[in-house]
């Protein structure tokens, strides 16, 4: 599998995701690994999710730009490994475009959970609108990219980058 079909797989899976995996680490080494949630996979492949100001992921990232992102193909029972350049978006036309993708997902989420409640499924979950104001949208750009299979080594891909 080459580093286009991998990022192909992301973003064809990112409609499906609420959540990813970002592991970062500090200057000091210190490793952190937590689930953040997806805002949108554009096609160029670029990433964007939510981190809050007071995590350690953003501190780590911070300190340190490389990450990787991780998510799971529960059906093909496939994991995925991207890892490359983050930063924080500053206010402007990239982050309004981002933040009104998120509202647009959390509006489908809420209409989801409504939708379950209706046909008798409570959910007591806490609601994605109750999620704290003080969050910052990441932009993740991959430059590496790793297939896992049950049973099989991971194969690391690397992106050609081109003169």
């Amino acid at each position: 599998m080459k580093f286009s079909e991998i990022t192909k797989n992301f973003i064809e899976h990112s409609g499906r995701l609420k959540t990813i995996f970002i592991a970062t680490c500090s200057s000091a080494g210190e490793p952190n690994c937590a689930p953040k949630m997806l805002i949108n996979v554009a096609k160029s492949g670029a990433a964007y999710y939510l981190d809050y100001a007071f995590s350690k992921s953003y501190a780590n990232l911070r300190e340190n730009p490389r990450i990787s992102l991780s998510f799971m193909d529960d059906v093909e029972f496939l994991g995925y490994r991207l890892s490359g350049a983050a930063g924080i978006l500053r206010p402007g036309s990239e982050f309004d475009r981002a933040k009104g993708e998120w509202e647009s997902r959390v509006i489908r989420y809420e209409a989801e959970r409504l939708i379950n409640r209706l046909r008798g499924k409570h959910s007591t979950r806490e609601s994605e609108l109750l999620l704290p104001e003080n969050f910052v949208i990441v932009k993740f750009i991959a430059d590496e990219a790793a297939l896992v299979k049950p049973g099989r080594a991971i194969r690391f891909l690397k992106k050609k980058n081109k003169p």
